[in-house]
């Protein structure tokens, strides 16, 4: 399996297939269904494109997202970024398959959600800014709450 080159990070061995991206993509759905019924969060999500196309989003959300092994920074090492927004195939949206297994629930509920603000517009970029991150991690925790907690 290859390492594909994103805008800021290598990403090893980009996967859509396989019982890790089995379980990824059951989540995905479960957080997708979440989201609609939270409809603080939905109205937050959908500032920039709509309740329309923020709903067509949550419902396919698979086809946004890819499971990386690992993410690499420029060093080498292995990154401390859980998803990266990204042209990296496999989707925009890469998850970090080494360090989403070691979350809570909640922690990765909390990394979904905020990547998808980031495809919608709903939060701007924090690329490598941990002080910005934190505060769009505030954003999400504010505005989609019901989504997070849930079961």
């Amino acid at each position: 399996c290859p390492v594909t080159q994103g805008k800021l990070y290598n990403y090893d061995c980009i996967q859509k297939t396989g019982p890790n991206w089995s379980v990824l993509a059951k989540s995905l759905n479960k957080d997708g269904r979440l989201v609609l019924q939270d409809d603080t969060c939905l109205t937050f999500l959908s500032t920039k494109y709509g309740i329309k196309y923020t709903k067509s989003v949550l419902k396919s959300l698979t086809g946004y997202f890819g499971l990386a092994i690992s993410i690499l920074g420029s060093g080498g090492d292995t990154d401390a970024t859980y998803g990266d927004v990204t042209s990296a195939q496999g989707g925009p949206i890469i998850i970090n398959e080494a360090l989403y297994d070691q979350m809570s629930v909640f922690q990765q509920r909390l990394t979904v959600i905020h990547e998808i603000a980031h495809l919608l517009g709903a939060i701007p970029s924090d690329g490598v800014n941990p002080a910005l991150s934190s505060k769009n991690d505030d954003l999400i925790k504010t505005n989609c709450a019901k989504a997070l907690s849930a079961k």
